[in-house]
């Protein structure tokens, strides 16, 4: 039943992106949220994501990036307590017309 894992989410997020150079940006974001479970009575989690991205404009349509997101999230039963790391490497192509 997907009625059961229904929940109001409760988030705060900040992110800050820089363009170090015409080719080279970067990105940050946090983001921590509170996640109250309606039809689990004693089910509440807090949930924290990190995420960072750097990429490179090889050209105006082809761009190279690396990315990471580390997730932590806390519940207050520790069978749903967790830690994830997530790491990739892209390239995007953009076409313009």
């Amino acid at each position: 039943e997907p009625d059961v894992l229904k929940r109001h989410d409760y988030a705060f997020q900040v992110a800050h992106a820089l363009r170090w150079t015409p080719r080279v940006q970067s990105a940050l974001v946090y983001r921590l949220a509170y996640n109250d479970y309606v039809n689990l009575d004693d089910m509440s989690s807090w949930n924290q994501i990190l995420s960072a991205r750097i990429q490179y404009a090889v050209a105006d349509w082809i761009t190279l990036a690396l990315t990471g997101s580390l997730v932590h999230n806390e519940a207050n039963h520790s069978r749903f307590d967790y830690e994830v790391f997530t790491g990739a490497v892209s390239l995007d192509l953009q076409f313009k017309f």
